[in-house]
């Protein structure tokens, strides 16, 4: 073995995945590559992802076939640079096979990720952190959601990130008691909470209310964050449909439940009987109805105090469903954006109804904004709402 050579792994993308189908390989065997280059497509139970290069190198080898099926773990191929020998890129995979024949590569790529409450302040929140990558991402969740409001995409980030994953208060299974008293203080809990996570620095990104609240951690400690991707929503200045907030609170049959979430997508078959139960479930959960009530009356005051809030002068990108119906997409203030995607087929849940298309779009914008390739701030404040 030798640190010149580096494998590409199956990687699990969820707790459930134990193998993957192998689909197009993106790049030829002897070709030059950077770190972020889309190596292969991968597909699991329940997402379609690209693998990326982790380094700089060459493809030397492609070990599998498109349609193959293989487990968690199984190499891929290598990466390796000009001076590496043929015979070691050998000796590499002999010895990497039997490895894992051995079970000695599937004990380690199966290791649990962290799942687990943190309290800060008098308040308990749900987390799951997972990934090794240098690079820390967290993803905040919107109004009404949970961990679940993911989909695949935490695992697909965490193939290439540290992934943190949060429940905000009243949701999921993170305390109910709600201390704040509008969004902003959302902010600087969330803040506080990756201290005590020994977080640094973050990458965040945010779905509706929570893409709010991930400008507002940024506006606060700007220092600490290194780029904003906002999902269904662009900071302050979306307009949300408080109808639809009105009916999530007041639906608590199921068919009544069911017919809310459809609003969410486009593809509505989407909404099955495990998302409807889930969302039943956690509503019933002692003090749940009061806090989501609470959270709903601070975004509607908040609403009606303010019509815009400038972003921070830090890189930030919007990506929106071109069939969403629950936010308001005002074109005047989306014309400011210069990191505006629109999704094709998607509603206010992108992340779920074009899982790989919107997991492309947050890996590359972390990529070209890395620390060492980051535009002046300045320049980002021209585009700020």
């Amino acid at each position: 073995m030798t640190d010149k050579i580096t494998p590409l792994l199956l990687p699990k993308w969820g707790m459930d995945m134990a193998e993957g189908k192998i689909g197009e390989w993106l790049v030829s065997e002897g070709a030059p590559i950077t770190a972020g280059t889309e190596l292969l497509e991968i597909e699991s139970e329940k997402i379609t992802n690209v693998l990326d290069a982790a380094v700089d190198g060459i493809l030397r080898c492609r070990l599998v076939n498109p349609e193959d099926i293989h487990p968690v773990g199984t190499l891929l191929g290598v990466i390796a640079g000009e001076d590496v020998s043929d015979s070691e890129i050998s000796d590499f995979i002999a010895g990497y096979q039997s490895d894992m024949t051995a079970g000695k590569v599937s004990a380690a790529m199966t290791a649990d990720q962290i799942d687990d409450i943190l309290e800060v302040h008098g308040q308990g929140i749900h987390y799951t952190d997972s990934g090794a990558g240098k690079a820390t991402v967290v993803l905040i969740h919107g109004f009404g959601g949970s961990l679940a409001s993911w989909g695949g995409l935490q695992s697909a980030l965490a193939a290439t990130y540290r992934v943190i994953s949060l429940e905000l208060p009243g949701h999921g299974t993170s305390s109910k008691q709600i201390n704040e008293e509008d969004v902003r203080a959302f902010a600087r809990l969330l803040l506080d909470f990756l201290e005590g996570l020994g977080i640094e620095e973050a990458y965040l990104v945010g779905h509706s209310l929570g893409g709010e609240i991930a400008a507002l951690m940024a506006g606060l400690a700007p220092s600490r964050i290194n780029s904003l991707t906002l999902i269904s929503s662009y900071g302050g200045a979306t307009k949300v449909d408080i109808g639809y907030i009105d009916d999530f609170l007041t639906a608590t049959r199921r068919k009544e439940v069911k017919a809310v979430l459809k609003r969410l997508f486009v593809d509505q078959a989407l909404v099955n009987n495990d998302m409807i139960e889930s969302l039943l479930k956690s509503r019933r959960l002692e003090g749940a109805d009061q806090a989501l009530r609470r959270i709903a009356d601070m975004i509607k005051a908040g609403k009606m105090a303010k019509s815009s809030a400038p972003l921070p002068a830090i890189p930030a990108q919007v990506i929106i469903g071109r069939g969403d119906n629950i936010i308001t997409v005002d074109d005047v203030v989306l014309a400011e954006i210069t990191n505006l995607s629109f999704v094709e087929g998607a509603g206010h849940m992108p992340q779920l109804e074009k899982a790989a298309e919107t997991t492309a779009l947050i890996k590359d914008f972390i990529n070209k904004n890395s620390k060492a390739g980051s535009p002046p701030l300045s320049e980002q404040a021209e585009h700020g709402l």
